[in-house]
């Protein structure tokens, strides 16, 4: 198996073969998503390990509509990612948790700003975390991280150890929610292994492109 930053750079090289066509999209690797207030760069500003442009990194600059027209572009990969973690959601759930206490996307339609379940001031596109280490604490910290920074926010279990704990944080936070514990809406996170994520990108590719 791939070293976790091998894996974030290769899939930093499909994402952009997929993204390609569309001069908007950029993609980083391990880069921070600095914002810029009217002080300067002076706000947190996390490192996310695969993300996906425009940024926006100006106070009062909003980008939902380049992020509309990029979730229309990937609806079927964004379609793709949610079936398999709905499935994931479903199995390991059973048992474990009550299914029908978090509200899961049912499709790319629940990432437009439309939906009461996006994130209206992303600084991205995508927020992707690739989980192979880390506590608890900082597994929490990097969903909340996507989830805030990215209009889709994806965290990855490198291991089964990651991708379980992901999975229960993930209905942690969901009930909190729920029960209005907190104010947050969790419902822009998916949670895959990185073989579904792979293969998820490799079969939308276009078809000219050579996928080995």
């Amino acid at each position: 198996m791939k070293s976790a930053k091998k894996y974030e750079n290769y899939i930093g090289s499909l994402l952009n073969i997929y993204f390609a066509s569309l001069d908007m999209a950029t993609v980083r690797i391990r880069r921070s998503l600095r914002y810029r207030s009217e002080k300067g760069f002076r706000s947190y500003s996390p490192i996310i390990d695969i993300s996906v442009g425009p940024f926006s990194e100006t106070r009062g600059t909003s980008l939902w509509t380049e992020y509309d027209s990029l979730a229309n572009f990937s609806r079927d990969m964004i379609d793709d990612m949610v079936v398999q973690f709905r499935q994931n959601y479903e199995d390991f759930g059973h048992g474990f948790f009550r299914i029908e206490e978090r509200t899961l996307p049912t499709s790319y339609q629940d990432f437009l700003s439309q939906s009461q379940g996006v994130n209206w001031n992303a600084r991205c596109f995508l927020a992707i975390e690739v989980e192979d280490s880390g506590s608890p604490k900082h597994l929490l910290g990097d969903m909340i991280n996507v989830s805030i920074a990215g209009r889709i926010g994806l965290v990855i279990g490198y291991n089964q150890h990651k991708y379980e704990t992901l999975l229960r944080q993930l209905e942690y936070i969901a009930y909190s929610v729920e029960a209005k514990k907190i104010k947050f809406n969790s419902k822009n996170i998916l949670v895959l292994k990185p073989d579904q994520f792979e293969n998820v990108i490799v079969n939308n590719l276009p078809e000219s492109e050579d996928r080995h």
